[in-house]
């Protein structure tokens, strides 16, 4: 049976820009935090307008999906959509690092 997180999960992927856009995924007390390819293909607007999402942010290596307590059962139905967690990320992390920092 579908449960709402899965559309929620579902609904945070494609306003990130899909999951090709998605390097990894961690998340702290209350944020999805996401490193992402490309954050111009970001819809902030999207994301903001989904139900359990409370805010966004952007730093300079992360996007930030700010969900509230309920963080750990987002980050869950993300996963289950094949969302990596860890894995073969290093170079794409600091090859987007470089481009920032240089």
């Amino acid at each position: 049976m579908k449960n709402k997180y899965e559309d929620v999960a579902q609904l945070i992927i494609d306003g990130l820009g899909g999951k090709d856009n998605i390097i990894d995924l961690t998340h702290c007390m209350t944020r999805l935090r996401f490193i992402l390819k490309d954050e111009k293909k970001v819809n902030a607007d999207k994301l903001k307008s989904i139900d359990k999402v409370v805010g966004v942010n952007s730093t300079s290596t992360q996007y930030q999906v700010i969900i509230g307590n309920e963080v750990g059962v987002v980050f869950n139905a993300i996963i289950n959509k094949g969302i990596n967690t860890t894995g073969d990320i290093k170079s794409d992390i600091k090859t987007k690092i470089k481009k920032i920092v240089f």
